[in-house]
């Protein structure tokens, strides 16, 4: 009887990348590609469009998203200057339509990954004296465009702040849960719970955006439902093959640090069966194959099996 082998999450996360596929390259900074995603275009045409009250023409909109394009990228620059400093390279910087994000390649509970989660937030905080107090000092020696402006952007930064400490994955406060939780309790479990959590501060801020009537904000923000939800049925499904399957005693993912399963779910690429890797030397039952790389359900890297057995379970870790 074939064994059912176990759910991967990087396949889910496979799903949402090609969704963000759909990006223009506008640049690059420090060697790393800028990209602005077509969701960001879509936004600002509507809010163009709509000409908010608080400006007095379009051109003052799109002069406001061109200043909040740079709050954006420095919130971004943020995050791959600190991973830099811990020697993690940053593959591309995306802008969308609910801020941005930095691809970094930072192996799960890996050193420094709370730092390069929190410098983003950072950067917002250090920008709140540069809005605010200059708005105030100047509001009666500034043009009503140029003033209406910089309150805009003051508030813009300030939602962007509180938006990111709110534990909803991927925002920043939902990755620094989802790797508090993780690195205690392992990958199961801090899925599990950050996307509980997700799906309600979710829930909750939707239903605030809609009781003071800020249907735009609340359309965009709506998938961070479904992307908490697929990572939701992940953790339920990996939960349910945990609870029945044997951990293997030494087998570690060199990557995350996640016990393999003691089962046959590596399937052969020369007779299609299902065999242990942990067992007869990483070699196929029925025809005597060698494995090759061995990728993990938790973290979806790949690794050789002898160095899924190099080292023992309790070892040291990537825990910050």
């Amino acid at each position: 009887m074939r064994e059912r082998t176990p759910v991967s999450f990087w396949k889910s996360e496979s799903r949402l990348s090609k969704v963000l596929r759909a990006r223009v390259c506008v640049g690059r900074v420090l060697g790393t590609p800028v990209s602005i995603h077509f969701s960001w275009f879509l936004s600002t045409g509507l809010s163009v469009a709509a000409v908010p009250h608080y400006f007095i023409s379009r051109y003052w909109v799109m002069l406001f998203w061109l200043v909040f394009f740079f709050v954006i990228f420095a919130h971004e620059l943020g995050h791959m200057l600190v991973a830099r400093r811990y020697g993690y390279p940053t593959q591309e910087i995306v802008l969308w339509t609910l801020g941005g994000f930095a691809l970094i390649n930072i192996p799960q509970a890996g050193r420094g990954e709370l730092p390069i989660l929190a410098a983003g937030p950072l950067v917002n905080l250090l920008l709140v004296p540069l809005t605010f107090p200059f708005w105030y000092l100047l509001e009666h020696r500034l043009g009503e465009g140029v003033r209406n402006l910089l309150w805009a952007v003051g508030w813009a930064n300030l939602w962007m702040l509180v938006l990111n400490l709110i534990p909803i994955y991927p925002l920043d406060g939902g990755r620094i849960l989802l790797s508090v939780i993780s690195v205690r309790a392992g990958m199961m479990w801090g899925r599990l719970l950050a996307s509980v959590v997700g799906i309600g501060c979710t829930s909750v801020l939707l239903a605030g955006l809609y009781f003071i009537g800020d249907i735009l904000d609340a359309v965009l923000f709506s998938p961070l439902i479904l992307i908490n939800g697929s990572i939701l049925q992940w953790a339920l499904r990996m939960r349910a093959y945990e609870r029945r399957t044997a951990r293997h005693a030494r087998a570690q993912c060199p990557h995350c640090r996640e016990r393999g399963f003691d089962a046959a779910y590596q399937v052969c690429a020369t007779c299609m069966c299902n065999f242990n890797p942990f067992s007869l030397g990483g070699k196929c039952w029925n025809c005597s194959t060698s494995g090759a790389a061995l990728r993990c359900s938790y973290c979806g890297e790949s690794a050789e099996i002898s160095r899924w057995l190099a080292s023992e379970v309790g070892a040291e870790s990537y825990g910050v």
